[in-house]
């Protein structure tokens, strides 16, 4: 992997007026999957390292109350026999948590890390879990079959074309489509040097722009946010990599003028773990997207 990738078009991220949203998702789907979508079969896949760990955070902060877990588990009890279709299904978390109220799960996951440990957690569940379907593929290109609801839990940030990706969620879902989205804090770290480099404060696709490009295709969700926000931290070995992550996710050269800002920004907030690592700390809401197909057709 190079190690700069230029950012070809920057057209929507600097509209100030008459918003294009979908083009905006686009761009900043483009604009971050450099370091999390393989070219090829061959190349390195993120996950490959990191699924273990995110699968541990993931259930970890599911020893506490989850108020979208809940609601969704509410909404699925009060259809027995229904289907789900889980888009990016990561490590199983949510295909394994729902799967008891549901007659069939179908998990769509392109990542063969995530895939591996998905199927290493399955391999764990006393009693097993026979209704879960693990597929390999990638949304929106997989072929699958309509269900009763569909769930793409913080997979949709790799949606480089959204009106297609979700033109196809409302095809295939018989119900209701469920989206579960960060929804970032408008002065973090982030977003501030969004706003200095890009004219806006969308570092990468969030609620944000979501909830603005489903207004732009008609559809109108409903939005459920959890309580509280929680602690969304980026981790690095050293300042060193904190600097070079952030000058590659806004597409600067060693030699930009713009170095000094992150800089400044990494001073502020950048702090030492015990552990010897360091975190760029940061807080989040995780909003819940929602919307039934038959009551919101894209508009052509």
């Amino acid at each position: 992997m190079t190690d700069f990738v230029p950012l070809q078009n920057l057209t929507a991220l600097q509209k100030q007026n008459d918003i294009d949203w979908v083009q905006r998702w686009n761009d900043l789907v483009i604009a971050r999957n450099w370091k999390y979508e393989p070219k090829t079969e061959t190349d390195f896949d993120y996950w490959q390292k990191n699924a273990r760990d995110y699968s541990k955070r993931v259930m970890s902060r599911w020893t506490q109350p989850d108020s979208t877990r809940d609601f969704l588990i509410a909404v699925m009890q009060k259809q027995p026999g229904a289907t789900l279709l889980d888009i990016g299904a990561g490590t199983g978390n949510w295909a394994i948590q729902l799967a008891p109220y549901l007659s069939k799960v179908t998990a769509i996951e392109p990542s063969a890390g995530m895939r591996m440990v998905f199927e290493e957690v399955m391999r764990g569940q006393k009693p097993p879990i026979g209704n879960i379907t693990l597929v390999n593929g990638k949304w929106p290109e997989v072929e699958t079959m309509p269900h009763d609801f569909t769930l793409c839990s913080h997979a949709m940030y790799g949606f480089a074309d959204l009106r297609s990706a979700l033109e196809k969620i409302n095809r295939v879902t018989r119900d209701t489509c469920f989206l579960l989205i960060r929804a970032p804090q408008p002065n973090d770290p982030l977003a501030r040097l969004a706003r200095r480099f890009w004219g806006h404060p969308d570092d990468s696709p969030n609620f944000h722009v979501l909830y603005n490009a489903c207004l732009q295709l008609g559809i109108y969700p409903n939005v459920l946010f959890e309580e509280a926000s929680r602690p969304h931290p980026r981790r690095y070995e050293s300042p060193d990599a904190a600097l070079k992550d952030l000058r590659m996710r806004f597409h600067l050269a060693e030699t930009d003028a713009g170095i000094n800002v992150i800089r400044s920004i990494l001073a502020e907030n950048l702090n030492r773990n015990e552990s010897g690592s360091w975190t760029l700390a940061m807080h989040v809401k995780v909003a819940l997207v929602y919307w039934k197909p038959s009551h919101n057709p894209i508009i052509s």
